[in-house]
């Protein structure tokens, strides 16, 4: 059993960076099939961690894509477990951190940065730690939009930190979060050559998250209507026969969708458009 976990892992591991090659060059749903196949197997095997790591590879991928409705719910609402490999534990929370920027909750985006900045360091992680001053890039670019200097400092310092070792695809996955900037720093540095580069593999990465989001589904749109009236996760479960993760689960899809980062934003949002109008 032993050696047939090994071996899945293994399996995964080795599709993850095939999958992650791919992305820019063919259609994201074929993927998404190649590495959700792999459910089966690992679900077969009852290894949670198999599980656990295999959703940390869907999550990096539809980060990327920018699609919420495919990133793993728990990785929106709470921390990947600590496993004994660091350099997996720290690609599990960088992902953890991706995953948070796609929910567009800025100040959020920023703390866990922060917050996972010392954790880091102590993994001597570099990969990590570019991650992380990318974070902060696309968080103070959202927050601070009038005044860009402490955007563009974050992310010449994780230009300066990648230039070694040439990790331009680490960055352009960032796509569409990151491209105006690159744009501006290219204008400003026109000898830079890397930075042209960098910009031409962005706008590819850029592409994938351009998918219209939808309006609110029936479901959704009947879960808002709960949450204005007052209703909590466990109070809209029960009421719509769903469980309190699935509440939870569509509230972060519903957040995307409406643009908002919190409960009060988005009853403030769905109030604005029309008491029933998300619906479609």
């Amino acid at each position: 059993m032993a050696r047939e976990a090994e071996h899945d892992a293994e399996s995964g591991a080795e599709s993850f960076p095939r999958a992650r090659w791919r992305l820019a060059n063919v259609n994201a749903d074929d993927i998404y099939h190649w590495l959700t196949k792999l459910q089966k197997p690992f679900a077969q095997r009852a290894h949670p961690l198999l599980l656990h790591n295999l959703d940390v590879c869907l999550g990096y991928i539809a980060s990327v894509c920018n699609d919420i409705e495919r990133i793993p719910s728990w990785l929106l609402q709470h921390e990947p477990l600590t496993v004994r490999n660091n350099q997996a534990h720290a690609f599990s929370l960088i992902v953890r951190g991706k995953a948070l920027m796609t929910l567009g909750n800025w100040p959020r985006l920023l703390a866990f940065a922060e917050e996972t900045e010392a954790r880091f360091a102590e993994l001597g992680n570099l990969f990590g730690r570019l991650h992380l001053l990318l974070f902060k890039t696309v968080a103070t670019a959202n927050m601070q939009q009038r005044n860009t200097s402490p955007s563009e400092a974050f992310l010449t310092q994780a230009l300066e930190l990648a230039r070694p070792d040439s990790l331009l695809t680490s960055i352009a996955e960032y796509g569409g979060h990151l491209l105006p900037l690159l744009q501006r720093l290219g204008n400003l540095h026109p000898e830079r050559r890397d930075l042209a580069q960098l910009v031409r593999l962005t706008k590819q990465y850029a592409k994938l998250g351009r998918k219209q989001i939808s309006k609110l589904t029936l479901r959704e749109a009947d879960i808002m209507e709960l949450v204005r009236e007052g209703a909590n996760n466990k109070d809209i479960g029960e009421k719509l026969g769903i469980t309190q993760g699935s509440v939870a689960n569509s509230l972060s899809r519903i957040y995307i969708k409406l643009g908002v980062g919190s409960r009060i934003e988005a009853i403030n949002k769905w109030a604005e458009e029309s008491p029933r109008g998300g619906a479609s």
